[in-house]
C-alpha cells in the first residue's frame, strides 16, 4: 500500500477520501476531482466512502488534511458552542 502511494505521489496524483452518508454521484465526484484539480494542481483520484452516521454533506481527507463539511460536525459544533 505505501509502494502505491510513493507511485503515485511521484505520478503527481493526490489520493483524496469522500466520506458520504450516500453514495457520492458520478456528476458529484466529477465535481469534486475538478475543483481539487484547479486548487492543488494535481490530478485526483477519489476513494468514495459511504458513513450513514455523516447525515449529510461530504468529508474530505488528503495529505494529512481534513476538509469536513458534514452536518454532524456542523451541528457538533454549534451544541458545543451553546454548552
Amino acid at each position: 500500500e505505501q509502494f502505491v502511494l510513493l507511485i503515485k505521489k511521484e505520478q503527481n496524483i493526490m489520493i483524496v477520501k469522500a466520506t458520504s452518508a450516500l453514495k457520492l454521484s458520478d456528476e458529484h465526484i466529477a465535481s469534486l476531482t475538478k475543483e481539487l484539480k484547479l486548487k492543488y494542481d494535481k490530478k485526483i483520484e477519489i476513494v468514495a466512502l459511504v458513513d450513514e452516521n455523516v447525515l449529510g454533506g461530504v468529508r474530505l481527507e488528503f495529505n494529512g488534511k481534513v476538509l469536513d463539511g458534514t452536518l454532524k460536525t456542523n451541528l457538533d459544533d454549534l451544541k458545543s458552542n451553546l454548552i
